[in-house]
């Protein structure tokens, strides 16, 4: 079967949009370079109007097919992707915030798990000094 023109673009802009989550995974596992990340958030955000534009587009066209299945195993690694950053972004941001408790530079409550592994303020936490 040969993909349309717009089935073309939307799969490229997938691979790209694919390759720059990719590309932000590996910054962020090696180093935090800040520049690139700032670089990624930009071509990432035009890479994400573009992937809308044309889906916008395709669903205003008569008669117009669902996305091929390349583009949607594509978007479906960058959701893939998308969430492991936000999962070590979110490690990340948890270590700094119990970071500056531990230095007594926050008031936010330390958090700690309980007995069953849930996460909480642990009410017996204290300052590095005091403990």
């Amino acid at each position: 079967m040969v993909m349309s023109d717009l089935q073309q673009e939307l799969l490229s802009h997938s691979q790209r949009f694919e390759a720059l989550l990719q590309e932000e995974l590996d910054t962020l596992r090696n180093g935090s370079d800040a520049d690139r990340l700032r670089e990624l958030a930009e071509q990432k955000m035009d890479c994400s109007q573009s992937l809308e534009n044309l889906d916008r587009y395709r669903r205003q066209q008569p008669d117009s097919p669902a996305p091929d299945s390349e583009v949607l195993e594509s978007l479906r690694r960058c959701r893939d992707l998308n969430e492991r950053i936000g999962h070590l972004l979110e490690r990340r941001a948890d270590y700094n915030e119990q970071a500056m408790q531990v230095l007594g530079l926050s008031t936010v409550p330390l958090r700690t798990y309980d007995a069953e592994g849930r996460r909480g303020a642990n009410a017996y936490s204290r300052n590095l000094g005091e403990a």
